[in-house]
């Protein structure tokens, strides 16, 4: 069963919070002697809860001295937002704290997003008013994209520290702007955690995070997978959702999501996590293991996971320089770089490549065609779980046989 975090949709003065469950039951047809079919069973169902909203601060246009006006910064020094608590829907309110950078890292959360356009409008053909954050009770207006990314990340209990471009750095100092910008590869690889929020949630996007959910798990690979359990048509439409969506064609996602020790993905309030090294490595060989399997290529081969595979093979890279390891391919990675190759038969898809990586006899896999694809794949899998996913920071040569001198 699962049970999705909550989407919210807000009318002037009633919002509608609601999770979105599901419950799914495959079963093999096997035993009823039909080979190679599955029934599969399940039903979606929503909890709604319907409360009042709070009254928003005024977003019309502010006199000038109720508007928000920053102080300096001294030499290595960032802005931090402390946002303070509140419902989704309440006014938001902060304060900014002055820091040298060396001596807050690890205490603040970067924000990874997209900006978006500057102005809503309405159904008239007027621009809507601008949101605001009341900042020591001034007021700064934000983007309408912002807005919604800050009133994800707010805690209804405590204080949250955020690094946020837009609001950090004095964007009307273009001298601000000269000294901060190259501090930003530090910032974002001395947060606690990188908070990077793709947008609002659809119903696709649910089971697209549900996907990568599964994939940054370690739960095998079996009929319970969702691509196989909810379908290939559902699983593809989640999945495109997320991987088609603006953040991903934005180039500052390698400085900032791939430099973050600790990395959040957000859809809504639906998140995936992981850590840089070991947790992104395994991650990004899952996503591997995945698009070779049988079911995937046949039924899932349009899905382009080139954005989170980007992203995360950076990550995994930078990782590697900052402990001086070499990384050198793996049999996955060789597999996986040629499986838009043809083959007249698909096993060859694994046995072509074992003479580029080391002796195939040591690696268990010596070609066996009396197997099907599938058991073929299944042994490639299982060596794979066996010797890289249960450690991934394990090097392919390491289990393979030196030459003997």
């Amino acid at each position: 069963m699962n049970l999705i975090s909550p989407l919210l949709i807000m009318t002037d003065r009633i919002t509608y919070s609601w999770k979105l469950g599901s419950y799914f039951l495959t079963l093999p047809l096997y035993i009823f002697g039909f080979f190679g079919f599955r029934l599969s069973i399940g039903a979606w169902f929503r909890i709604t809860k319907d409360c009042a909203n709070e009254a928003r601060q005024p977003s019309q246009d502010l006199s000038h001295d109720k508007v928000y006006r920053y102080s300096s910064l001294q030499q290595e020094e960032i802005r931090l937002l402390e946002l303070q608590p509140g419902s989704y829907t309440g006014p938001l309110a902060g304060r900014f704290v002055n820091a040298s950078l060396s001596n807050v890292a690890g205490q603040y959360e970067a924000v990874s997003y997209v900006w978006g356009s500057g102005s809503t409008w309405l159904l008239d053909g007027r621009p809507a008013p601008s949101p605001m954050i009341s900042i020591d009770g001034l007021y700064l207006p934000l983007f309408p994209n912002l807005e919604k990314v800050l009133r994800s990340f707010r805690s209804e209990t405590k204080t949250r520290t955020l690094w946020v471009d837009a609001l950090c750095i004095n964007q009307g100092d273009n001298d601000e702007k000269m000294h901060q910008i190259p501090l930003m590869t530090d910032i974002y690889a001395r947060s606690k955690a990188v908070l990077a929020w793709l947008g609002e949630p659809t119903l696709d996007s649910l089971v697209g995070m549900e996907v990568v959910s599964y994939l940054a798990g370690d739960e095998p690979f079996s009929d319970n997978s969702p691509w196989n359990r909810l379908g290939p048509e559902d699983a593809q439409a989640g999945m495109r959702d997320i991987l088609e969506r603006d953040y991903f064609k934005r180039i500052w996602i390698v400085q900032e999501a791939a430099l973050g020790r600790t990395v959040e993905l957000f859809v809504g309030k639906t998140s995936v996590r992981w850590s840089a090294g070991q947790s992104a490595r395994r991650l990004l060989l899952r996503i591997k293991l995945a698009e070779l399997s049988p079911s995937w290529e046949e039924q899932l081969k349009d899905i382009d996971f080139r954005p989170l595979r980007e992203l995360l093979e950076q990550s995994v890279s930078l990782s590697a320089r900052e402990q001086g390891i070499t990384e050198t391919p793996t049999v996955l990675d060789v597999a996986h770089s040629m499986r838009h190759r043809t083959a007249g038969d698909k096993r060859d898809k694994i046995y072509g490549i074992l003479g580029l990586v080391g002796t195939p006899e040591v690696a268990r896999l010596v070609p066996d065609y009396t197997l099907s694809w599938q058991e073929t794949y299944q042994r490639f899998y299982s060596l794979i779980e066996e010797q890289v996913l249960l450690n991934p920071s394990t090097r392919w040569e390491d289990i393979l046989p030196r030459s003997s001198s």
